[in-house]
């Protein structure tokens, strides 16, 4: 066995031993690592990351905690099975040496990382650790390139994969800075921030920066907090019109240029057409999944078109569909001031901007996909807790009809005002769980 060999056989004990007992550790390694895309595969056939390992690691957690009868899934299993059917039909028709991997990479994220992030842990408080380490290495990575520009090509990173994390970074860090009301918590994520926020500029990736405006707007959008929205206008303007300054005019010019004839503008028209024509011979079902690692992918709705055809886009608009239904049925019952509002804000921005950058740049990566669905996961969470929890203090007017289904359910539908502003959520008994404690789940501020 050689000396990679026997690292990895370390690591997996050491994984296993630390997060067995505490398994929102398991949900902070594989979060925080999702930025270091690096291949670890070595001679292996498979490519995988640090990330994707804590993944698989993370998911045999979650068979052995919870159980194949208490997996969380919600809404989002029929959509999602539907779409993997769609996939393995298309693919019988011709499959290619590339069909296994990409399907074990759309089943990893898909359906791994959202039954991880929305079983693991004994509460939301749990993603709390992820949401600061994240932010740690979200400063690490972009923190350099505010000094050196590029440096984060050092890391062995391209500027494109680390410009997609540094925009789910800016996300994570904007929403906690405007939910915390703790003045030192506030100055130490103003600061990474401003940090994260100039290091994506550095990134000069384009996809990056759509990704981050569409997915701060589905952040605001979703909390009807746009008082907000001004308030990180103001702190991010300044910052970067400052990087922006200190950009070298070529830099400035390959941002701001949008001539077809440039490499990256005509390579990305080139594999759009090939997607075109892909789709145009096989328009119901696709040629194939793997596609995507044939030419460059760099559009997700042509490559799924191209893949699957209308089934599989219809399929796969349907997963995104019941993920904002469950966003929009769990924020209509909850206070806009909760860690819970929190998580789905964070959730439905992660995936808005991954779907964003996915439309001008790769979407089935590493980095911001493995992100992007772990926040699928977390609102996920939010959602199977509304048939356990009984929230007190939640903008529903009395007498309207209560919800027939369980899961989205909120048992008090008083006015806040007949009950103090952040009393906390009460426990729902369950058979067998009588004399189970009551969970405080985030009506308060950090």
């Amino acid at each position: 066995m050689n000396l990679a060999g026997a690292l990895a056989i370390v690591y997996i004990i050491l994984f296993i031993a630390v997060t067995a007992k505490r398994p929102k550790l398991a949900l902070m390694l594989t979060f925080a690592s999702a930025p270091f895309q690096n291949d670890l595969s070595g001679d292996l056939p498979v490519r995988f990351s640090l990330a994707e390992v804590n993944l698989v690691l993370s998911l045999l957690l979650v068979l052995v905690h919870t159980g194949p009868k208490r997996l969380r899934f919600g809404p989002l299993l029929i959509p999602v099975l539907l779409y993997f059917a769609v996939c393995m039909i298309s693919s019988l028709r011709a499959w290619r040496g590339t069909t296994t991997i990409s399907i074990m990479q759309t089943a990893l994220y898909m359906i791994g990382a959202v039954l991880v992030f929305s079983s693991l842990g004994e509460s939301i408080e749990a993603y709390k650790l992820s949401f600061y380490w994240l932010i740690a290495v979200g400063v690490f990575t972009g923190g350099p390139a505010l000094v050196i520009p590029s440096s984060f090509l050092d890391l062995g990173l391209n500027k494109n994969g680390i410009g997609g994390s540094l925009a789910c970074c800016l996300l994570v860090v904007t929403e906690l800075w405007l939910n915390s009301n703790n003045p030192k918590h506030r100055r130490i994520l103003l600061t990474s921030l401003v940090v994260i926020a100039g290091g994506l500029v550095m990134t000069l990736s384009r996809g990056s920066w759509l990704g981050a405006l569409a997915g701060l707007m589905a952040l605001f959008a979703i909390k009807a907090q746009f008082k907000a929205l001004f308030q990180t206008l103001v702190v991010l303007a300044p910052v970067v019109a400052i990087c922006w300054i200190l950009l070298p005019a070529e830099s400035q010019d390959f941002a701001t240029g949008f001539d077809v004839k440039r490499t990256n503008i005509s390579a990305r028209l080139d594999s759009i057409e090939f997607a075109e024509r892909q789709f145009q011979i096989e328009p119901i079902l696709g040629v194939g999944v793997g596609l995507r690692k044939e030419f460059d992918a760099t559009n997700v709705v042509m490559t799924v078109l191209a893949e699957t055809g209308i089934l599989g886009l219809a399929t796969f608009a349907l997963i995104h569909v019941a993920f904002f239904w469950m966003v929009y049925t769990v924020r209509r019952r909850i206070s806009p001031t909760s860690s819970a509002c929190s998580i789905l804000a964070i959730g439905g921005a992660l995936l808005t901007s991954q779907l964003a950058h996915g439309l001008v740049d790769h979407y089935w990566s590493r980095g911001s996909l493995m992100l992007a669905w772990a926040g699928v996961g977390m609102v996920t969470r939010c959602y199977f807790d509304l048939g356990d929890v009984v929230f007190v203090a939640v903008a529903r007017p009395l007498g309207r009809r209560m919800p027939s289904r369980p899961r989205e359910m909120a048992a008090a539908v008083a006015p806040a005002a007949e009950f103090p502003a952040r009393m906390a959520p009460m426990t729902r008994p369950k058979r067998g769980h009588w004399n189970r404690p009551i969970r405080r789940l985030d009506t308060e501020r950090d």
